[in-house]
């Protein structure tokens, strides 16, 4: 009754009579051609088609039908489960459904769903099986439960529609420490699950949406704990045997989320530090340049004053040298006038330039020794316009020159050196009435405005010519010593102004524009009532 293993030729009808189903060659073949395994047995086999050899892994058909039993074939561990399903098939004569393994000579196994039948075989009872390969839903199920069970994370399988609970992983039953039996068949909301009770039912809403559900976080109190911890959950819908289900995938992220904020608090002050060492860091370059500057500053100063102390030194001498055979040429000027009137010549214009060269000449070393030598003011509390009104007055400038004094500092009083600051008064009208009165200058108009004005503290002295102007470039250095622009001269005159002007607390600012005229601006502290009443 069997067949070769090639399944070339069907099988012989059966020697005893068969059910009216199977004593057709056409049913034969039918068999023969179907994709799943078939036995017909009574425990010993009476007949299998090819895919059933197929299935066991055997050489062929005979080796199968010699078996003493059809459970031989079966999976060691399995054997009781088919022989439990046997008896009741027996006993209730109903079709019975079931999944087993199939042990195979190379000692591995398949998974085989199972629908074994009573029927008549040959007038007597015997039973048909029906078997198909499922070792790879198998496989994926196993390999679905071994992920399912071994996460880490908390996974539920819910109904999308009642929400109920079908199947939940150790890490779930552990969180909220349930037994799996009390969790199947209920809804987080009857487990008393703390957790936001409509979080679940808007996941459930998202997902029949179409909307992804995807790092969703909420706070889940844990039963081992009672802390709040913090969950990350994504879901997804599934269909399983035609139904809608929900899973939800439930991540702690309370240490994640700690770190993170501990990395952003460690960045923040990271930040903070780097921003704090940048600004230490600019504030110390800033100082560096300040403090290199000042010693530049300090640099600069000692030189001027070796230079101003080589130029006292060599003052002193020079006045000395040069005064005395001056007084001498003076003396013989005045002797060789008379002389030349007594015998009728004139020589008056010669012996006058020769004067007016000794007296420049006398300029220049008064000059001279007045900026070298440091001297101490007497200084005189004074109503600085009526003071001042006068030595303009005294003042003699060119006949082309128009000089006007406009006094504003009503009586408001300084504490001033009379002689030394006459002397300022005086170079800056003489500067620049020769300004204006150089040949090279081609002034338009030669107005000299002298006028004062009060500044909250401090009075304030302004002399401004139509000269010229100064040339940016020469501006910045007219206040140093020997620095002159005219071809005589020692270029002290502002310098010594300068000095003057800072001995007496006040400060000097010179504004020029070239072919426009110069603006000198003095500013003087106006006296205390400490200083009036001295």
């Amino acid at each position: 009754m069997s067949a070769s293993s090639s399944g070339a030729a069907s099988p012989a009808p059966p020697a005893s009579p068969l059910p009216v189903d199977f004593r057709t060659e056409d049913m034969f073949g039918a068999l023969e051609g179907m994709i799943q395994g078939i036995v017909i047995h009574r425990g010993k086999a009476l007949y299998a088609n090819q895919a059933m050899i197929d299935l066991v892994g055997i050489a062929s058909r005979e080796e199968y039908m010699r078996a003493p039993s059809v459970i031989d074939f079966v999976y060691p561990e399995d054997q009781e489960l088919v022989r439990r399903q046997s008896a009741a098939r027996i006993a209730t004569g109903e079709t019975q459904a079931y999944e087993f393994r199939l042990s195979r000579p190379d000692g591995t196994y398949i998974w085989v769903d199972a629908r074994a039948t009573a029927i008549q075989w040959g007038g007597e009872p015997a039973a048909m099986a029906v078997l198909t390969d499922i070792s790879a839903r198998k496989r994926s199920e196993l390999l679905f439960h071994t992920i399912f069970q071994s996460s880490p994370d908390a996974i539920t399988l819910s109904s999308l529609e009642t929400l109920r609970y079908e199947m939940v992983n150790e890490s779930f039953l552990k969180l909220h420490g349930k037994r799996e039996d009390e969790v199947i068949g209920r809804t987080s909301q009857e487990l008393g699950l703390v957790m936001d009770p409509t979080f679940r039912a808007r996941v459930a809403a998202l997902l029949r949406e179409g909307k992804p559900v995807s790092d969703l976080v909420t706070e889940i109190r844990g039963e081992s704990d009672k802390k709040y911890r913090q969950f990350s959950i994504s879901g997804g819908r599934l269909t399983v045997d035609g139904r809608q289900m929900l899973m939800l995938v439930c991540r702690d992220v309370t240490d994640r989320h700690r770190q993170e904020e501990e990395l952003r608090e460690a960045r923040d002050m990271l930040e903070k530090a780097y921003n704090s060492i940048a600004a230490a860091n600019d504030s110390l370059e800033q100082r560096v340049l300040e403090r290199t500057a000042e010693l530049q500053e300090a640099q600069g100063e000692l030189l001027k004053r070796e230079r101003l102390s080589a130029l006292g030194q060599l003052t002193a001498t020079v006045a000395h040298e040069l005064r005395n055979p001056l007084s001498a040429i003076k003396n013989t000027l005045f002797s060789t006038r008379e002389l030349a009137a007594a015998k009728g010549l004139s020589l008056d214009r010669p012996i006058a330039r020769m004067e007016r060269s000794i007296e420049r000449c006398n300029g220049i070393i008064s000059d001279l020794l007045d900026f070298s030598k440091h001297r101490e003011l007497s200084r005189t509390a004074a109503a600085f316009d009526a003071w001042l009104e006068p030595v303009v007055r005294d003042q003699s400038v060119p006949a082309e020159v128009s000089l006007s004094l406009t006094l504003g500092a009503a009586d408001a009083n300084v504490d001033l050196d009379a002689d030394r600051l006459r002397r300022v008064v005086i170079n800056l009208i003489d500067n620049a009435a020769q300004a204006m009165c150089d040949p090279q200058a081609k002034c338009a108009e030669r107005r000299l405005a002298l006028a004062t004005r009060l500044d909250d503290g401090w009075v304030e002295l302004v002399v401004a010519d139509t000269g010229p102007g100064i040339a940016p470039e020469n501006l910045a250095k007219v206040f140093e010593p020997l620095f002159s622009t005219k071809s005589f001269g020692t270029g002290l005159g502002l310098p010594t102004v300068k000095q003057i002007v800072e001995q007496h607390g006040g400060t000097i600012a010179i504004d020029s524009e070239v072919g426009r005229g110069t603006r000198v601006a003095v500013r003087l502290p106006r006296a205390t009532a400490r200083e009036l009443a001295a």
